[in-house]
């Protein structure tokens, strides 16, 4: 057994330094530790951290980092590598469970010989901690909550930025968060979440996963909008020089974001959470949800298990994770239909409790798909929930806040001095109103 074990760890090692396509999920799951002999150790430490740098691994480069030294037993882990090289996360796998045994057996046979009940409690303490399956379990007192709270009051927060001065200031999302886009089709959850990620990718490594859409027909309405080139143009190759000069400005502009596009149909949970860690993504975008490939009985159990896992995995990895959902059909209220509730997301409660934001994208006429698009915060666990209307611009693929005309400030302006009429039983102060700007004349 320890001569298998020893050969599956240099297995393991020159498989990864040949092949680095399931890197992310083999750093995420072994850790140093496991491995039995130091120097498998350090070599291994050095290939996790030429990952996280974004350096090339390689057997020079590992050599590089880790020293001449070690160049003997990365020889014969290379020797070793097409024995774990079929499936490197499973092997991964088994490193560290047998790592964990031989902990727990350890631990074992120090409660087993222990002459005191003060030495057996700690072998116990011990034990019970190994047998906790879940990694990194860490509690922490009231006073270290209180000193790091204090620590990171002397610090700029890092939230999300969305572009759009009503969402920023009002949702404080942060990485690691579940984040939720919902809305019917053709609303534009798709366009306003490509519009979301290229904002986004100008800070963070940003995938968009998408599950429906080929990576052309993406590419193409991400085109339209750094350009504003009307999609149809695009689509029908009917660009004037004007055209050429504003696509070939985009094309300059979108190469210096950190933005890709991952065509992912048929992927499960597991494949997204492996292709994000392999590519370092920090913000991943999934259109959508119900297309992922996940196992259930039944869809509300499929929907339920793909919510969870997204849920874990954001929390886990520190990756955010913004799903795109489909939502039920609108229920009608006297003969029209009623807006979206956090109630809607099709085929799962479970949507609605994973989430840490909401956000729900909806026509305001339900029969004019060209009207003006309704984004509601539904829920904002830091936040306050609010409304915000946009311009659908479907030609160049661009959600634009929607200001209001005169005659709408009018209306609403009528609108609130008759709540103001209602509150304040007829009182009402004309001046304080007209001072406030909010009326258009």
């Amino acid at each position: 057994m320890a001569e298998w074990l020893s050969q599956t760890e240099c297995a393991v090692i020159g498989a990864l330094l040949l092949d680095q396509s399931d890197i992310g999920e083999v750093v995420e799951k072994l850790k140093p530790d496991a491995f039995s002999i130091e120097p498998l150790r350090v070599i291994y430490s050095e290939i996790v951290k030429l990952h996280f740098s974004g350096s090339p691994i390689s057997v020079a480069s590992v050599l590089n980092a880790a020293g001449t030294d070690y160049e003997p037993i990365i020889k014969q882990a290379v020797e070793f590598a097409p024995f774990a090289h079929s499936d490197i996360p499973f092997y991964a796998g088994v490193l560290t469970e047998q790592s964990r045994l031989g902990r727990i057996k350890t631990a074992a046979a120090e409660l087993a010989t222990s002459e005191t009940m003060e030495a057996a409690n700690a072998s116990m303490d011990a034990l019970n901690g190994l047998m906790v399956t879940r990694s990194a379990v860490r509690a922490i007192s009231s006073t270290e909550a209180a000193t790091d709270f204090c620590d990171r009051m002397t610090e700029t927060p890092e939230y999300l930025s969305w572009g759009i001065p009503g969402i920023d200031g009002k949702v404080f999302a942060e990485r690691g968060d579940l984040i939720l886009l919902g809305g019917y089709p053709s609303a534009g959850k798709t366009l306003l979440a490509v519009q979301f990620a290229l904002c986004l990718s100008r800070i963070y490594r940003v995938g968009f996963f998408s599950l429906e859409t080929s990576a052309r027909k993406l590419t193409d309405r991400v085109m339209s909008h750094v350009s504003q080139v009307p999609l149809l143009k695009i689509k029908q190759r009917d660009l004037n020089d004007a055209d050429w000069a504003a696509i070939a400005t985009a094309s300059s502009e979108l190469s210096k974001l950190q933005f890709s596009i991952v065509e992912a149909s048929g992927m499960s949970v597991h494949d997204i959470q492996a292709v994000s860690l392999n590519q370092r993504f920090e913000i991943i975008f999934v259109d959508y949800l119900q297309l992922i490939n996940e196992k259930g009985k039944d869809r509300y159990e499929t929907v339920t298990n793909i919510s969870q896992r997204l849920h874990t995995f954001s929390q886990s990895s520190g990756v955010a994770v913004i799903a795109l959902s489909q939502l039920s059909r609108p229920e009608k209220q006297t003969g029209k239909p009623k807006p979206p509730t956090m109630a809607s997301f099709r085929e799962s409660g479970q949507i609605e409790q994973d989430a840490d934001v909401a956000f729900i994208l909806y026509p305001s006429d339900p029969d004019d798909n060209y009207s003006t698009r309704i984004l509601k915060i539904a829920k904002n666990k830091e936040g306050e929930k609010a409304k915000i209307e946009f311009d659908f611009d479907g030609s160049t693929q661009t959600m634009r806040v929607h200001e209001p005309t005169r005659g709408e400030k009018y209306r609403e302006v009528r609108k609130a001095i008759a709540e103001a009429g209602k509150n304040c039983a007829g009182q009402v102060n004309f001046t304080e109103i007209k001072e406030s700007g909010d009326l258009p004349f």
